[in-house]
């Protein structure tokens, strides 16, 4: 076992939460969110039907969301050193095989190798945070994972619709030098990743492993502030993920957008997102609160999307206007990481983590694949209704979010320290 300690923040900490915070979750999130542009494309060349195509988006969720849940608990026991570089490499292989796919099936199977791989991205980030930074600086650490994922979605995005709608590459050679950046960052993370402190090398072995593991994910899942902390996180992200991902794109061409503009427009909301979520965790800090932020979040976020799917004949700019606070307002989903957090004991926070962000992709998963099923006709009152499972959702997260209790650290502790002694006689 290594027993090396290294000193918390600084050059390295900073580096390691770069490599897996910034690039590794930019990278796969480029991935993921790419995929709602060029899947038109790759329809074409492989055959692909409508409900295909929310069915590829929803499968690499839900292996994601599910590999998720034992991601966190792995990185609580094992620790990200010995982690992180094999979910990289996992995920490098996935790439490799949808760069090369030319059957439904072998698109799926990437999707499958990517949802596993990419499981400890973005919780990877918030744990390395966590880990190197001071469990103080959490949640505005995992809230600049969010902020530098979500501008790298909209200008890689950017960038892709360029690519492939301008200078005519192909889907698939577009996936292929994806692929090969995520063996970049696979060199560097198998060499230079460390934890911050030795992690001790499990007694019983996998099987021990497995049992702690599962031990540790009942016991945050059974806590029901971290179960309602889930919920509304995974409906406030799940709906974006669902909208920004495959949604958005091609229902604005209801409104007669075209395919460029619908484009560009559905990617604003990671610019709002980029920076709703380290803004509502400044807020949260400075009110001493979680509780009415992510409340004012949900509700705000669920009413600009409302406009955006009834409004009549909307002008590009008033379109463009309320995608970027239907972003901004989705920031405060990030508040749920730390309301979960706060709810366990530090040697959880990856579990805890892990167990929000796996909710809210099986929630997306759920928004990717129904609204094809409901989808009968393009026009844009067919879109209308087929989206009927965003509101629903959004209704379900608004209730959920009243009975949340408040959690900052802050405020828990002055009100216990205000909270009067009883004199016993």
């Amino acid at each position: 076992m290594n027993t090396t300690k290294y000193k918390l923040g600084g050059g390295r900490a900073w580096f390691l939460w770069t490599l897996i915070g910034v690039v590794f979750v930019n990278w796969l999130f480029l991935f993921q969110t790419s995929y709602s542009i060029f899947n038109t494309g790759m329809a074409k060349d492989i055959g692909l039907s409508l409900t295909q195509i929310g069915t590829i988006g929803a499968i690499y969720t839900w292996v994601f969301a599910c590999a998720q849940f034992f991601s966190g608990a792995l990185m609580d026991r094992l620790g990200a050193r010995s982690l992180i570089p094999a979910a990289i490499g996992i995920m490098v292989v996935g790439a490799f095989t949808l760069a090369y796919a030319d059957s439904y099936a072998e698109v799926l199977i990437s999707q499958v190798l990517m949802g596993i791989g990419a499981s400890c991205g973005f919780c990877g980030g918030g744990f390395i945070g966590g880990k190197w930074f001071g469990m103080a600086k959490f949640g505005l650490m995992f809230g600049l994972v969010q902020m530098s994922a979500s501008l790298g979605s909209y200008f890689g995005v950017d960038a892709i619709v360029k690519l492939l709608f301008v200078d005519g590459m192909a889907w698939n050679t577009l996936a292929l030098y994806g692929a090969w950046v995520g063996v970049a960052i696979f060199a560097v993370a198998a060499i230079f990743m460390r934890d911050p402190e030795p992690v001790a090398k499990p007694e019983n072995g996998i099987g021990g492993v497995l049992k702690d593991t599962a031990g540790s994910l009942v016991e945050v899942i059974k806590n029901k502030q971290v179960a309602m902390h889930s919920i509304v996180g995974g409906a406030m992200f799940g709906v974006l993920l669902g909208m920004a991902v495959i949604w958005f794109p091609k229902m604005l061409l209801a409104h007669g957008f075209t395919e460029t503009e619908a484009g560009s427009l559905g990617a604003l909301c990671w610019i709002g997102l980029a920076f709703g979520a380290p803004l509502f965790n400044l807020i949260s800090d400075k009110m001493k609160r979680r509780h009415l932020p992510i409340i004012v979040g949900t509700v705000g976020q669920f009413s600009a999307l409302a406009y955006v799917v009834f409004a009549v004949e909307p002008s590009f700019a008033a379109v463009a206007t309320a995608i970027i606070t239907f972003g901004l307002m989705n920031g405060a989903h990030m508040l749920n990481f730390s309301g979960a957090a706060d709810n366990v004991e530090p040697h959880h926070i990856g579990t805890s983590a892990a167990v929000v962000n796996g909710i809210m992709f099986i929630i997306g998963g759920f928004l990717m694949a129904l609204p094809g099923e409901l989808l009968s006709d393009m026009n844009l009152a067919n879109w209308q209704y087929a989206l009927m499972p965003f509101w629903i959702t959004g209704v379900v997260a608004t209730i959920v979010s009243l009975f949340i209790a408040e959690s900052h650290p802050e405020y828990v502790s002055k009100a216990q320290e205000e909270k009067p002694v009883k004199v016993v006689a």
